[in-house]
């Protein structure tokens, strides 16, 4: 796969907005959140493997578990002049998220109070992998705010029904970019009616930084079932 440098993606690219102004339907859900406050990649707690791994073995199975970011721009994987923390993945790929889960990029930028970006980097992996994969039993789950590049397989893979894949309110949308696949892959070869259905692909970056500029993927979407979103 083609090695891409990474760009200035920030300047003029997204607001962020205060604690005080999420209060949405998460706060009345039963499921756990988990906090990474790290870019390291191990099962160390404050990794995103560990975030992952910590829902799917004790998050509840009914309503949406939360994953935030709270990353130090003191964090060797800070990037300050693109504003960006990468997660690089250095031996395997990241567990597939089973339980519904929120993944919420934007807390990231609500932490340190300006402008940030998540960044899921699989381009040290050698060998086909996607970066994020929403299992069948994590049907319901959101993907907010997050970069996911540079991966052999799929961004992200989705197996399970009605997710949400960033949004249309500033800072929801994510960028999909230099994966070798695709930048989404939904439910290829479902096996249950309705699997991978009603999903909503939303203000996302396919294939294009924020700025414009080409840096592909495979496919841009690739969709193996009826009655998704994609747009808006």
């Amino acid at each position: 796969m083609t090695q891409r440098n990474r760009r200035n993606v920030l300047p003029g690219r997204r607001g962020f907005k205060a604690r005080g102004e999420q209060l949405d339907s998460r706060f009345l859900l039963s499921g756990i959140t988990v906090v990474v406050t790290n870019t390291g990649d191990s099962v160390n707690a404050g990794t995103l493997r560990s975030a992952i791994t910590r829902i799917d073995i004790g998050g509840d199975a009914t309503s949406q578990n939360i994953i935030d970011f709270n990353i130090p721009n003191s964090d060797p994987g800070y990037n300050p002049v693109n504003g960006t923390f990468t997660i690089q993945l250095l031996q395997q790929a990241l567990p597939q998220i089973t339980k519904p889960a929120f993944l919420d990029g934007t807390t990231e930028s609500t932490f340190l109070g300006q402008p940030a970006l998540v960044v899921i980097d699989g381009r040290f992996l050698k060998f086909p992998v996607d970066g994020l994969t929403l299992a069948p039993s994590a049907p319901g789950s959101t993907i907010d705010d997050l970069e996911i590049t540079n991966f052999d397989g799929s961004g992200i893979v989705i197996e399970s029904a009605n997710n949400t894949i960033g949004g249309t309110a500033a800072g929801a949308g994510n960028i999909l970019v230099s994966n070798a696949t695709a930048g989404v892959s939904i439910a290829l070869s479902p096996i249950a009616p309705g699997q991978g259905s009603s999903n909503q692909l939303l203000g996302i970056g396919i294939g294009t930084d924020p700025g414009g500029a080409d840096l592909g993927n495979g496919i841009g979407v690739i969709v193996g079932t009826q009655h998704n979103t994609i747009g808006g």
